[in-house]
C-alpha cells in the first residue's frame, strides 16, 4: 500500500487543479487503495467472558468437557467425581478469579481508557435503548427509522440561530492574515489521530490516515493550502453523520435528544493546524480573559471552581456576603450565531480565514439529511 501511494506524483497531479479537484483525486486513489489492499472482514459478536478469561482457565475448562464427555461415555461414579472435582473446584473458582481481576484493572485503567470501560458496560446490558417512535408535533408518531430521522432532521434544524448579514468595519492593525500549513504540521496531525474514533461522511477513517501519515502528509498539505487560499472547502467536509443521543425526559420527544456530529477526519486535520495558530495569536494578544477557563489549554472545570472558591472563602474571611448567579443555555453550542461568530473573528483579525470560514459554514438541512439509522448512544460507523 505504502508503494502504491508513494509512487503518485501528487504535486503533478494537483498543479492545475483547484481544491475540488485535487481532493476528488485524492479521495479516489485512497479508495482505490482500499479498496485493493484492505480485505473485508464480517466481525462476528464475541462471547462476553471471552474478553476477561484467561488462557489458562480456559485450558481448564477444556479439561472439564473432557471429563465430562468421559462420563457420559463410561457413566461411572469415578468418572463424574473426577468431573464434579474440576468443575466446583477449580473452572468455578478461575472463572471468579479471573472476571474479579478483569473488573479491577478496568476501574485502574479508568482514567487512561474510560472509552474500554464503558463499551464494557454497554455489552453487559441486557436491555438497549432503541429509538423506535417519536412523536410528530401534530401529535402522531413516527412508524419507521426514515420517519424518525426526518423528525429529528426537522428539530434539530430550529435550533439554529438564522439572521441576516452583519456589516461592521474590519479589524487595523495586526492580525493572523493566514495560517502556515507545512508538510511537518500536518504529519504531526495526522500521527496524534486516535485510531478509535469513527469516520465521517467520506468513510476515511483516522487508523488509516494515521499508519499512512508519511505517505499521505505532502497531497493534504498540498489540498489544505489550496483550500485555505481559495476559501473553499470539498462539500463532504462540510457533511457529517449525525447520531440522536438521549439526554432526558420522553424517548417519544425529539426536543430530548443531542446530535452528535461525525465529521471528516481529513477536514479535522486542518482543523486543529488552523485552530494552534488561531489560539496562538490570541494568547500573543492577550484578547483571551484569565477569567475563561473552557476550552483553554491547561485550563478546566477544575482549575474554574478553585479560583471561585478562593475569591468566595476570600470575601467571606473579610466579612463581605457572597450572591452566585448561575446561568444554564438551552442548547447553547446549537444556537451559536455563526453570522455574529464570524463577524467577530473579523474584528478580531483573522482577515485570511474569512472566506474558508464563511464557506465551512454547514446548510444545517443537508448536515442533518446524513442521519443514519438510528440508536441511542450507538453509532454503527
Amino acid at each position: 500500500m505504502n508503494l502504491t501511494l508513494n509512487s503518485v506524483n501528487w504535486r503533478e497531479k494537483f498543479e492545475t487543479e483547484n481544491v475540488l479537484g485535487a481532493w476528488t483525486i485524492f479521495w479516489d486513489t485512497i479508495n482505490e487503495v482500499c479498496d485493493q489492499y484492505i480485505p473485508l472482514k464480517k466481525v462476528r459478536e464475541k462471547n462476553r467472558k471471552s474478553e476477561w478469561i484467561t488462557k489458562k482457565t480456559t485450558k481448564m475448562i477444556k479439561k472439564r468437557n473432557k471429563a465430562w464427555n468421559k462420563y457420559r461415555t463410561t457413566n461411572s461414579d469415578s468418572d463424574y467425581k473426577a468431573y464434579k472435582e474440576l468443575r466446583r473446584n477449580k473452572v468455578v473458582k478461575f472463572i471468579h478469579r479471573d472476571k474479579t481481576d478483569y473488573h479491577r484493572k478496568l476501574i485502574q485503567n479508568f482514567k487512561h481508557r474510560p472509552k474500554q470501560v464503558y463499551s464494557y458496560i454497554n455489552k453487559m446490558r441486557t436491555v438497549k435503548n432503541k429509538i423506535s417512535h417519536i412523536i410528530r408535533q401534530d401529535g402522531s408518531p413516527t412508524v419507521d427509522d426514515q420517519e424518525a430521522a426526518s423528525e429529528l432532521c426537522s428539530c434539530f434544524s430550529t435550533h439554529f440561530t438564522l439572521e441576516e448579514d452583519l456589516t461592521n468595519p474590519l479589524s487595523s492593525g495586526s492580525g493572523l492574515h493566514k495560517v502556515s500549513v507545512t508538510e511537518d504540521h500536518v504529519l504531526q496531525t495526522l500521527l496524534k489521530l486516535k485510531p478509535d474514533k469513527s469516520p465521517g461522511p467520506d468513510n476515511i477513517h483516522p487508523m488509516f490516515l494515521r499508519e499512512t501519515a508519511y505517505n499521505i502528509a505532502l497531497p493534504l498539505t498540498l489540498i489544505f493550502r489550496k483550500s485555505l487560499g481559495e476559501g473553499m472547502l470539498p462539500e463532504v467536509w462540510k457533511c457529517a453523520n449525525i447520531t440522536p443521543i438521549h439526554k432526558k425526559g420522553l424517548r417519544s420527544e425529539a426536543e430530548n435528544y443531542r446530535p452528535i456530529s461525525l465529521t471528516s477526519a481529513v477536514c479535522k486535520v486542518l482543523e486543529t493546524i488552523v485552530k494552534k495558530q488561531m489560539t496562538t495569536y490570541l494568547d500573543s494578544e492577550g484578547i483571551i480573559t484569565n477569567h475563561q477557563h473552557g476550552f483553554v489549554r491547561g485550563r478546566s472545570c477544575l482549575t474554574n471552581l478553585l479560583q471561585v472558591f478562593e475569591d468566595w472563602t476570600s470575601n467571606l474571611d473579610e466579612g463581605y456576603g457572597v450572591d452566585v448567579i448561575y446561568l444554564d443555555y438551552k442548547k447553547t453550542f446549537d444556537t451559536v450565531p455563526h453570522k455574529r461568530l464570524v463577524n467577530k473573528m473579523e474584528h478580531l483579525g483573522f482577515i485570511g480565514l474569512l472566506n474558508w470560514l464563511k464557506d465551512g459554514r454547514t446548510d444545517v438541512q443537508k448536515q442533518c439529511l446524513l442521519l443514519p439509522s438510528i440508536r441511542s448512544g450507538h453509532n454503527k460507523n
